[in-house]
This record gives structure tokens, C-alpha cells and sequence, in this order.
């Protein structure tokens, strides 16, 4: 049981080291972008998802809307379990690196639940192959967004 615990404990302080260093990086990146930079992700986004899910204008109406609230959701609920800083393991008790482990998979659950909620959200509104390839999409722009701003910044 020990060892379960250590792997999952090394497990997730390596998500959380990962996250907060991708934090800093993006926090730099995001005070260097001007609104006029965000408004064209933005219209790249709307225009990336649109192409890809192939979305016909009735179904663009009504997706836009809870994709939006969905993205809101899952700002706010990283915001909510993101630490304030970094857990220090080496002076952390038993107890404390458990209630680590506990608002880790928490959060995780959470996620998951918001996942499954919009999931079913979108499903009323467009085909179920469309809301199985939003997850891929999702991934498919911020690689493709830190890609581009990589190069621009070379």
C-alpha cells in the first residue's frame, strides 16, 4: 500500500512540477501578448473548430455558446485547485502530502465530471462523432498556438 502511495505521490508532484513550470513559461508569454494577439486566437480558434467539426451555421449557433461556458467552467476549476505554491515535500507530514494526494485526485475527479456534463451538453446539439472529436481538437490548437508562438518568438 506504501508503495502505491509513494508511486502516486511522486506522480502527481511531477504533474504538478511540470504545471507549474509550463505556468511560469505561459504567464510570460501571456504579459508579452497584446489584445490585438488574443482577439486573433481567438478568431483562429472559432474558425479552426468550425472547419474541423465541419459545423454547419445552425450548429455553430448553439455550440459556440456552451463551448464557451465549458471553457469558463474549466478556467475557473484550475483556478480553484491550482496551489498557491509549490508543496514542500520535504518538510510535509504524512497527513499533509495525503490531503496533497486527496485535492490532486479531487480536482481530477472533478475534471472529469465537467468533461462528462459538457459532453452531454454537446451531444444534444450536434452528432456524437463531432463531440468525439473534441477532445483531440482541443489538444490538436494549443499545440498548434505554443507552436506557432515558438516560432514567432525564434
Amino acid at each position: 500500500m506504501k508503495k502505491i502511495a509513494f508511486i502516486v505521490l511522486i506522480s502527481c508532484l511531477s504533474v504538478a512540477a511540470i504545471s507549474a513550470q509550463a505556468q511560469g513559461k505561459k504567464g510570460k508569454q501571456h504579459q508579452k501578448m497584446t489584445p490585438e494577439m488574443r482577439k486573433k486566437i481567438e478568431a483562429y480558434k472559432v474558425a479552426f473548430f468550425t472547419r474541423e467539426l465541419d459545423l454547419t451555421p445552425e450548429e455553430a449557433q448553439v455550440f459556440w455558446p456552451i463551448f464557451n461556458e465549458h471553457e469558463d467552467k474549466f478556467k475557473a476549476l484550475k483556478k480553484e485547485y491550482r496551489p498557491t505554491k509549490r508543496p514542500d515535500l520535504e518538510g510535509a507530514s504524512e497527513a499533509e502530502i495525503q490531503q496533497m494526494i486527496d485535492k490532486y485526485f479531487e480536482f481530477k475527479q472533478k475534471e472529469l465530471d465537467l468533461k462528462k456534463e459538457y459532453a452531454d451538453k454537446f451531444a444534444k446539439s450536434l452528432p456524437l462523432r463531432k463531440v468525439m472529436m473534441l477532445n483531440h481538437l482541443e489538444r490538436e490548437f494549443k499545440h498548434k498556438i505554443i507552436k506557432e508562438l515558438k516560432k514567432r518568438k525564434e
